[in-house]
């Protein structure tokens, strides 16, 4: 079985939804995670999670270590741009793995190994393209990989700016994986990447439906929905809050079986598959004349963000933005 490490960075203060990520990492039992950061912490942690205590100031020594050049991390948002040269600054810390990753923790893991099977491991170097998941194989030339031509922006000028690339992502990873013919895998379809834009738990760019939960469940994350008048289920990889922030309504602990994820809180579940009156009452749908007033909320946020960026920080914006309009994933390994 390949060995598997994720490498997560993190400082500031401690999100509310931790313990739900922590619960679903130690359902995950043969990959392995490295926690770094100088928050106190209270919580017994699983045998497949290693805490680095290092201040603000050691990781910055750390990121610098690898490079020729004065990098660039004023604060901890800026790490983003960094996750793909993590196999490079943690590499000491790796070498017995046969594939290192990014991921976050504002996400609950599902049966990663179900998706991630050892043919799809075996067979490509990349897999994923988003910040929230993203695997490498820990050989040099993919542990330097970021160093390539490819990408919108050249990680000399990330690594050493003060602007927010999405370095990590869709305008820079993906396209230096593509224009160098680097073999890798994604599938949409495995990911619950929640819409940042409804109140209503959905899936952003996908089939959604009136009636719809989300939940985990002994180490699964499913979607149950109504379609036709029947009850229909789908299990996940993973489900990305996109920016909510949601608390627990209970103490999620290691006896914990099972939740639904709300965009605000997490709520105790009962076992098995949710009633047509569970999902119908769980919902949240507040109807098509809500969402459009969501939809206009948000794109007026969106309007007003890019009015007052700083020049430099919007002309990286544009440029991410036609890229991504004349790109559209379909079909093939990226779909």
């Amino acid at each position: 079985m390949s060995k598997i490490v994720f490498i997560v960075p993190y400082y500031g203060k401690l999100p509310k939804y931790f313990d739900a990520w922590l619960l679903s990492v130690e359902y995950n039992p043969t990959i392995n995670f490295i926690l770094v950061t100088d928050i106190e912490l209270n919580q017994t942690f699983p045998p497949n999670v290693m805490v680095l205590r290092w201040t603000w100031e050691e990781l910055i020594n750390k990121i610098q270590k690898p490079f020729d050049f004065k990098v660039n991390v004023k604060t901890p948002y800026n790490l983003c741009d960094f996750k793909p040269a993590y196999g490079l600054i943690f590499k000491d810390y790796i070498k017995e793995y046969d594939f290192w990753g990014n991921c976050d923790i504002d996400q609950v893991f599902g049966d990663v190994r179900k998706f991630m099977t050892e043919d799809i491991l075996k067979n490509n170097d990349i897999i994923g393209f988003l910040g929230h998941f993203l695997l490498y194989r820990n050989i040099p030339e993919i542990r330097e990989m970021f160093k390539l031509y490819g990408g919108l922006f050249d990680y000399k000028t990330v690594f050493s700016t003060d602007e927010w690339y999405s370095f990590g992502e869709r305008t820079s990873i993906k396209q230096i994986v593509e224009k160098n013919n680097i073999p890798h895998y994604y599938k949409q379809k495995y990911v619950a990447d929640i819409s940042v834009m409804h109140k209503q738990i959905k899936i952003g760019g996908k089939q959604n439906y009136k009636y719809q939960v989300f939940y985990w469940e002994n180490g699964k994350v499913y979607r149950a929905y109504i379609a036709d008048n029947k009850i229909h289920q789908q299990e996940y990889m993973y489900l990305h809050f996109q920016k909510k922030n949601p608390v627990s309504r209970f103490n999620i602990s290691k006896s914990t079986k099972a939740f639904y994820i709300f965009s605000d809180a997490f709520v105790e579940k009962k076992p098995g598959m949710p009633e047509i009156k569970d999902i119908v009452s769980n919902s949240h749908w507040r109807g098509r004349g809500y969402e459009m007033y969501e939809s206009a909320k948000y794109y007026g946020n969106k309007l007003w963000t890019f009015v007052t960026l700083n020049k430099a920080q919007r002309s990286v914006w544009i440029k991410q933005r036609l890229y991504r309009r004349k790109t559209i994933i379909t079909g093939g390994k990226w779909d």
